[in-house]
């Protein structure tokens, strides 16, 4: 816009001062010229250290000088700052040679100039030329920090964008993980009440005819045993602790037996070491549920009905063993209820190990660091 408007203002002075035909057609030459040189730096020569940007500055600062010599007015000093401009504004670094040819072409034509009056000492053209270049400086540097702003307010916005699609794929993994703990502690808590109840019934079934007040025995357990299933399922749902409190594992244990020792179809023998009670609540927990868990599948899967539990310390590890008389199985495939007691054990640092020793037969063995050691 400057640009146009310092080429308007040369052309309205020749029209308004100049009779020449001759003078007017030279000026309308050179002004064609310079701005048909100036678009093609423009639009072609857009880097600053470019030979083709640094021979079309040249020209124009040439035009300019002899324009600024035969025909001082406000369109040539005009045109000077817009040749500042160029220099500055398209160079991340200012060349010192184009600025040279600058300096030359803008202060060249006050001392030759044909109209005395504007003749000036080259100090005062000195300080012309050192306060437009700072002003433009100036505005250079707040364009360049207006654009950097720009960019990083543009940074912050994909950022943000980046950060709520982050906290979206969390809050879904978060939810997925979730149900995924519930299921898991579902399973845990309701699988073993309901083989139990399950057994019971059967076993009931079996007796009625026989032994009926064992068979009624049996029916007040499973009674008993769908009352605890209800009070489990309403805890896992409100509550869904991490760990389950245990405040004596020997006693929770023992209570886990009741559920089966009445149908008189199931043995336990179970030892375990005093000082175990003195862990941690989620080593208790993990090891309760991997009993639950082992006497779940024992009976379920294996038709085991007779269970060996030992649980003792050894140095700084917790070795828990449980076997039952149940069916072999040398190719294990691994049910919900396993991976999850895998994963328990494997949160706390410690490792399970799944075999058969003989056929019947089956073992799970679980080894625990002491002392709560969580991953």
């Amino acid at each position: 816009m400057m640009r146009f408007g310092s080429m308007l203002l040369i052309l309205n002075q020749t029209v308004i001062i100049h009779t020449s035909l001759n003078f007017k057609l030279v000026v309308f030459g050179l002004l064609f010229l310079i701005g048909f040189n100036d678009t093609c730096r423009e639009k072609y020569f857009k880097k600053g250290n470019s030979i083709g940007f640094m021979l079309s500055y040249l020209l124009s600062n040439a035009i300019y000088a002899f324009l600024s010599v035969i025909l001082m007015c406000d369109g040539t000093r005009l045109y000077s700052i817009v040749l500042i401009i160029d220099l500055i504004f398209t160079h991340e670094k200012i060349s010192i040679p184009l600025m040279a040819v600058n300096v030359l072409a803008y202060g060249i034509p006050y001392k030759i100039n044909i109209v005395p009056v504007l003749n000036r000492n080259i100090l005062v053209i000195a300080v012309n030329y050192f306060l437009s270049f700072m002003v433009i400086n100036i505005m250079r540097s707040l364009s360049i920090e207006k654009a950097r702003a720009n960019k990083l307010s543009e940074e912050f916005k994909i950022a943000n964008e980046k950060l709520k699609e982050y906290s979206k794929k969390i809050e879904e993994l978060t939810i997925s993980e979730e149900r995924t703990r519930i299921a898991q502690e579902l399973h845990d808590s309701m699988g073993h009440s309901l083989i139990a109840l399950n057994m019971n019934l059967e076993f009931a079934e079996q007796v009625i005819d026989l032994k009926p007040e064992k068979a009624k025995e049996s029916i007040v357990k499973s009674h008993s045993i769908s009352k605890d299933c209800i009070g489990i399922l309403r805890k896992v749902v409100t509550v869904l602790k991490d760990d389950t409190t245990i405040e004596s594992l020997h006693d929770q244990v023992l209570k886990l037996f009741q559920n089966f020792t009445d149908s008189e179809m199931y043995h336990f023998y179970f030892n375990m070491s005093d000082e175990i009670e003195n862990e941690p609540q989620n080593i208790k927990s993990c090891i309760y549920v991997l009993i639950m868990e082992s006497l779940t599948n024992g009976m379920k899967h294996g038709k085991a009905d007779s269970f060996h539990i030992d649980i003792k310390n050894e140095q700084d590890t917790i070795l828990v063993r449980i076997q039952n008389n149940g069916l072999g199985c040398p190719d294990i495939i691994k049910s919900n209820g396993l991976k999850g007691m895998e994963k328990r054990i494997s949160d706390i640092k410690g490792i399970v190990r799944l075999y058969s020793e003989a056929d019947p037969g089956f073992v799970v063995e679980a080894r625990i660091p002491t002392g709560g050691t969580k991953a």
